[in-house]
């Protein structure tokens, strides 16, 4: 029976056995997963986690994803062909997916033909595009994206009840040029740590609507990675001492304020007393991390 063809037809007796499934192993990629999780006051850590692999497969016609449990991991390999036997199927409706278990036999086999399309299908399968979409057009794109901003805003993780588990769950604020969006971070995406200030991209997110509007919702395909800043020109016209113990505030031509630790601004003091004064910076949010003369590489 064709892969396509067992994974689409509603089983006609209740036990139903599927037939053996000869394939070719096209990609395998580690998907641990977190089957517990400790909770504390505004945090959440992982307490126990299961170290599974996905893989994608194909008869040679079409391309489907399998889950290998922590025990099976080492028993496959990617770009060899098995005769698969004691699976099952899982799911209450076409199309159905293929269910590893302890009885699931894996023979290594002769090799399945397989061509570049499926090849590529196989990769898209296990990391799905998203492609980099501005804050400003997330509401209207459809589908996977990855976006970046300025954190503005980060919650206490919370604990949410789903299913038989807690899941932890992080509010973000981001904000691009003059659009703010929210994210919702679930699971892994939402203890990963984020300080107000700090530029990230987040990937593999996708649309949500609530009440209060429209949202940006993590996928298990989902990461999140803090963004290295890149030297921008700016032109300072005064400087003055902060609130903040050891902090100034500069002001920039275009009437926006920078914050810098008093330590990095003190080479350039005295050249504001010439005029207007041209520097290169880097910053995380409105803090200048880094600081240096203009026409240096």
């Amino acid at each position: 029976m064709a892969l396509q063809r067992l994974l689409s037809t509603r089983p006609e007796v209740p036990y139903f056995k599927p037939p053996p499934l000869h394939v070719s192993v096209l990609a395998i990629r580690d998907q641990p997963r977190v089957l517990a999780w400790e909770f504390q006051e505004s945090s959440a850590k992982a307490a126990i986690i299961k170290n599974n692999k996905v893989m994608a497969v194909t008869d040679g016609e079409s391309v489907t994803k399998i889950t290998l449990y922590e025990e099976f991991g080492t028993k496959v390999q990617t770009g060899l062909s098995y005769i698969i036997r004691g699976h099952s199927l899982r799911g209450q409706s076409p199309p159905y997916s293929v269910n590893i278990s302890k009885t699931t036999q894996f023979f290594r086999s002769f090799p399945v033909v397989v061509s570049e399309e499926l090849k590529k299908a196989g990769e898209a399968l296990l990391q799905p595009a998203s492609p980099l979409t501005p804050l400003n057009r997330c509401s209207d794109t459809k589908g996977l994206m990855t976006v970046e901003g300025e954190v503005i805003e980060v919650s206490a993780v919370k604990k949410i009840a789903s299913g038989k588990e807690d899941t932890p769950l992080r509010n973000v604020l981001i904000k691009s040029e003059s659009t703010q969006v929210p994210l919702r971070l679930w699971r892994e995406a939402a203890v990963v740590n984020l300080t107000v200030g700090c530029q990230i991209r987040v990937s593999h997110m996708k649309t949500g609507r609530a009440e209060y509007g429209v949202h940006l919702q993590s996928t298990s395909y989902s990461t999140i990675e803090e963004v290295s800043s890149t030297w921008n020109e700016i032109e300072i016209i005064g400087v003055m001492e902060s609130t903040k113990p050891g902090i100034l505030d500069l002001l920039v031509h275009t009437n926006e304020l920078y914050e810098i630790e008093e330590a990095l601004w003190a080479p350039f003091d005295e050249k504001m007393k010439n005029g207007p004064l041209k520097i290169n910076i880097k910053v995380r949010g409105k803090s200048v991390i880094s600081v240096r003369p203009m026409n240096t590489d």
